[in-house]
């Protein structure tokens, strides 16, 4: 998982609040077609990433080359098993500018767990941008409302007593920080949850909230999981 001061952390509103939240976003950043077709043509750009999963998988490389790349390590747990169909990539506006990134995830995504976005990519001035990379402890997420507002949701741990739960949208500038579930045993054993506005895991200037309260916030979205439609790297 990344360290403090690498995490971009969001939060939850109370369970009664979530959809609020959630319609507000869409406000901010309206997205009207979402995703895109799967004939849309891969952007010039985008063409480099998708040939670099390409020959990692096809050449198996270990996971220090994965990482010396920045690409996603967890591609290589199927490598024993066709990595090429298991991994897939699609177009997705993610902020409604009618400019698409690009996400890379498992192609099975019948369980919600595995609906994660392995790697995800931006165009600004004409450059590739990385947005996120996920890792074992560090998964992201992309989370639909019905009326088709998006948010990144991010699970993080350092171990049994201190996770996050991250929320945050796609501004001009990057990943925009919206709220955090915070569980810290640490640094309160017997209340370790909190409510957090900001991305620096620091609590000791978050809001306490009960146990509970925190799970209803994670659950409202965690079952909104997207189930995408990927294009295996094996097409």
């Amino acid at each position: 998982m990344r360290k403090k001061n690498e995490r971009v952390v969001t939060g939850i509103l109370s369970a009664a609040m979530s959809v609020a939240i959630l319609t507000a976003c869409a406000d901010k950043t309206p997205v009207e077609q979402p995703q895109t077709e799967e004939t849309e043509a891969i952007p010039d750009a985008y063409e480099k990433i998708l040939e670099e999963y390409k020959t990692m998988m096809s050449e198996k490389w270990d996971l220090e080359k994965i990482s010396e790349k920045n690409l996603c390590t967890l591609v290589g747990a199927f490598y024993d098993d066709n990595a090429a169909a298991h991994t897939g990539y699609l177009l997705y506006d993610l902020n409604g500018d009618n400019q698409p990134e690009l996400l890379i995830g498992e192609t099975d995504a019948t369980e919600a767990v595995n609906r994660m976005i392995f790697d995800a990519y931006t165009i600004k001035d004409g450059a590739v941008q990385q947005l996120f990379v996920s890792h074992e402890r560090n998964r992201y997420y992309l989370t639909e409302d019905e009326a088709g507002a998006c948010m990144i949701a991010n699970e993080g741990s350092n171990g049994a007593a201190n996770s996050g739960w991250t929320y945050y949208t796609l501004g001009e500038d990057g990943l925009q920080v919206v709220q955090a579930v915070i569980c810290d045993g640490l640094a309160d054993e017997e209340h370790p949850w909190f409510l957090a506005h900001d991305d620096d895991w620091d609590v000791t200037n978050d809001e306490p909230i009960d146990e509970q309260t925190a799970q209803d916030m994670i659950d409202s979205y965690t079952q909104n999981y997207a189930k995408l439609d990927w294009i295996p790297f094996g097409e």
